[in-house]
């Protein structure tokens, strides 16, 4: 878990993510919809290299607000991909 004192603007510019997370291992892309209701059907376990077009693939259903990228092996929450 990551702590910041002051608001944290995060990534300004569209695809520009976290650094270095093409070369993670597995992951699990959990959708969120409006309201933060999980979009179930769309959870996607993805590989780095082929994160950006799982990213995409997701986001093609507009009912999608958000991401929460997963570790696989833990289950534990790595970063959030907002719309």
């Amino acid at each position: 878990m990551f702590v910041h004192a002051d608001h944290c603007g995060g990534y300004q510019e569209p695809r520009q993510y976290l650094a270095g997370y093409r070369d993670w291992a597995t992951m699990i892309f959990r959708p969120y919809h409006h309201g933060g209701r999980i979009a179930y059907p769309a959870i996607t376990m993805v590989e780095g290299p082929q994160a950006e077009q799982a990213i995409e693939e997701i986001f093609a259903d507009p009912t999608i607000e958000m991401i929460h990228s997963r570790n696989v092996y833990a289950g534990c929450f790595m970063f959030a991909i907002h719309r």
